[in-house]
């Protein structure tokens, strides 16, 4: 890599960048998913979850912080799936719910749940 600046900061000639490359691998990270986060998830019920898909921040949400890894992967699960099945992993319980609805455990009192309109996800929430 090239030489670092007083406050850490890569030196490239005359060109200083004041970001790590970590940072930039984030922000690459954070942009890939908002744009791929919705392909197969059309709606939400919780805009604090809406909220949380688009931007990550999750202070809104219902759920224990130590939780919000847990949300992340299922949304992501969710958006790659192309039948409420395929959200049948080991540990998160899926279930069928009256009314056409699927859930999947995130703590123990609360679930990921969604509505089905092939091929996408709809009225995704997070329920106690």
């Amino acid at each position: 890599m090239g030489a670092r600046g007083r406050h850490g900061e890569l030196l490239e000639g005359d060109l200083c960048l004041p970001f790590e490359i970590r940072s930039v691998n984030y922000f690459l990270t954070h942009v890939s998913h908002c744009l791929t986060s919705w392909l197969m998830i059309r709606s939400f019920r919780s805009k604090p979850l809406q909220k949380f898909a688009v931007t990550g921040n999750g202070s809104k949400l219902p759920v224990p912080a130590h939780s919000y890894g847990k949300v992340r992967r299922q949304l992501a699960a969710l958006d790659a799936a192309a039948q409420p099945d395929d959200m049948n992993l080991p540990g998160w319980r899926f279930h069928g719910l009256v009314g056409g609805r699927y859930a999947v455990d995130v703590t123990v009192n609360y679930r990921l749940t969604w509505g089905w309109a092939d091929p996408d996800a709809i009225e995704v929430d997070l329920e106690d």
